[in-house]
């Protein structure tokens, strides 16, 4: 299970990718394509609950690129969506369809992670 998160940023091309491929090749940690969509997910109020944040998902570009299909019963929460759970939730499936299932550290290595960091910080705090 996914207890906590490392956030990587900077410029593009800076090697955000390389740094992230690096950490991530710990045996406790996995590092996901970039997730350009955890700030919607995070910010956007009307994304209420797992039905709504499903639809979100599959409409974004870099989620698709994730190539996962997901349900809504996929996403965390009861009733109001659990956005910091679903982020995690996420991750472990990501692991788990490429064989990493049980890492403790998910690395985000996604460039605009520097424009995010007091938002991230807010959620991810203890991460």
């Amino acid at each position: 299970m996914i207890e906590n998160a490392i956030f990587i940023g900077g410029c593009a091309r800076a090697g955000t990718t390389l740094l992230g491929a690096m950490l991530g090749g710990h045996s406790s940690a996995i590092c996901v394509p970039e997730s350009q969509f955890k700030i919607g997910l995070l910010r956007d109020r009307r994304i209420a609950n797992r039905d709504a944040a499903q639809k979100f998902l599959q409409k974004h570009w870099r989620f698709r690129l994730w190539d996962m299909p997901i349900q809504s019963s996929d996403l965390a929460g009861n009733g109001e969506l659990d956005r910091v759970g679903t982020m995690r939730h996420l991750c472990e499936l990501y692991g788990e369809r490429h064989s990493r299932a049980g890492r403790a550290v998910w690395v985000d290595h996604t460039p605009h992670n520097t424009r995010h960091c007091k938002l991230l910080a807010k959620n991810f705090s203890g991460s």
